[in-house]
């Protein structure tokens, strides 16, 4: 049970009620410790906004799905004009092609967020353990990451250095984690370099991401990993993206 104490002033929790006629109502409980050392707790029936955030959920589940099918066959045609199987291209129609094929590249990742993080949050997910080189899994994520950070003439490396140490873990998972902190590094990043380490711990290991960027204000540095969340939403904002790269590496 955790208790409440002068480092630790509120605690929240969620529990479950269930009536005599099998409805079911969600209440969030949360405990404030007040300066006389008074204990006040606040309960809130959250039922309804837990069946919004469940529909959205369901809904944003459903379109992704029904949106990827048509956008395969649409990036698969698009490569194929471009690589002119159905004839030659003059340059300005290749030039056009290619940013289109970006920008559909770009909604196609969208939609494997929005489908990856459903699965997450609906507990669907599934892990497949296997043995994992971490020598080989950062090197390769740099290898991978090389075009992004040459367009911008960045340095990515990593100080590992133990080439037979391996884990038990996803390593798909694992590597989208990191890939996400990484090309997180990368966009908000203009010069400089970005540092991947990794530590042996008793009993873990701990990875970390520098970088030489703008930084990150202190008391944004909770609510970035919240879904669709971006410090700078404005219309004129430099960076591109709606939020989802860090809400999916704090769930996995």
């Amino acid at each position: 049970m955790k208790l409440l104490n002068k480092n630790k002033k509120q605690i929240s929790t969620e529990f479950k009620v269930i009536s005599k006629n099998k409805s079911e109502s969600i209440y969030s409980a949360t405990s404030i410790l007040t300066q006389n050392n008074h204990i006040l707790i606040i309960i809130r029936d959250v039922s309804h906004s837990k069946k919004q955030i469940e529909l959205r959920e369901n809904f944003l589940r459903t379109v992704s799905h029904e949106l990827r099918s048509p956008l395969t066959s649409i990036l698969g045609f698009m490569e194929l004009l471009i690589r002119g199987t159905a004839g030659k291209l003059s340059p300005p129609q290749k030039k056009y092609l290619k940013i289109a094929l970006k920008s559909a590249n770009n909604l196609k990742n969208l939609i494997n967020d929005l489908l990856d993080l459903s699965h997450i949050k609906a507990g669907s997910l599934t892990l497949a353990h296997t043995k994992v080189n971490i020598k080989k899994l950062l090197d390769n994520l740099i290898k991978s990451l090389s075009p992004l950070t040459k367009i911008k003439n960045l340095v990515l490396s990593t100080n590992f250095q133990n080439e037979t140490l391996s884990i038990h873990t996803d390593s798909e998972k694992l590597r989208r984690i990191l890939l996400n902190l990484v090309s997180n590094a990368i966009k908000f990043t203009e010069k400089g370099s970005i540092l991947i380490s990794c530590q042996e711990k008793e009993t873990h290991l701990e990875f970390s991401i520098q970088d030489t960027g703008i930084g990150l204000p202190e008391n944004a540095q909770e609510i970035i990993f919240e879904k669709f969340t971006q410090l700078d939403s404005s219309p004129e904002r430099k960076y591109e993206g709606i939020g989802l790269g860090l809400s999916i590496v704090k769930e996995l």
